[in-house]
């Protein structure tokens, strides 16, 4: 992927993305810098890596890149989140926007 689209509204944008050499290089590197544990786990006292039997490590902006697509390939809006946790932050993002969505110009992310 040579340049970056300005917007990450089309899905196949996102997927031509996330198979990029250039996501999966700096993918491995946030892991690697995480320690391949889990950010939430971490801050509750348990240690969830990848490389426990069943856990799937994902690496997740914290900014989502439809909402801030200038901080796709930023390593300070990455963290690494298991999958049980990568699930519940988007969960409650969805729930967050739709409740808001008319309700106020807040911005969740």
């Amino acid at each position: 992927m040579s340049e970056l689209p300005k917007t990450f509204y089309d899905k196949a944008d996102r997927v031509k993305f996330y198979n990029s050499r250039r996501w999966r290089k700096l993918r491995d590197e946030v892991v690697d810098r995480e320690h391949h544990e889990c950010k939430e786990c971490k801050a509750n006292g348990i240690i969830t890596t990848d490389r426990q039997d069943g856990v799937v490590l994902e690496v997740d902006h914290i900014h989502s890149i439809i909402d801030r697509p200038d901080l796709v390939l930023d390593a300070d809006n990455l963290q690494v989140l298991c999958r049980l946790h990568h699930n519940a932050k988007h969960e409650k993002y969805k729930s967050m926007l739709k409740s808001h969505r008319k309700k106020s110009d807040e911005w969740f992310g």
